[in-house]
């Protein structure tokens, strides 16, 4: 689960910086239920209108490659 407004809001966990051509959202991963969910992940990514989503909260290296 993760809702526009927190992607939207001024929520200090969350956060879009740009690098060259691409735009990267952080978020501290709390907001994802269950936590780690790719599907609410890649919401979260479309919703923030984000190039790559870095996440954390899951306490584990992993990387998604969709598209």
């Amino acid at each position: 689960m993760f809702t526009a407004s927190a992607a939207t809001s001024t929520n200090p966990g969350v956060k879009v910086i740009s690098v060259g051509h691409f735009r990267i959202g952080l978020t501290h991963g709390h907001q994802f239920i269950p936590w780690g969910d790719l599907k609410a992940m890649e919401l979260a990514a479309r919703q923030m209108n984000v190039d790559v989503l870095i996440s954390g909260n899951t306490h584990a290296c992993k990387v998604h490659e969709k598209n």
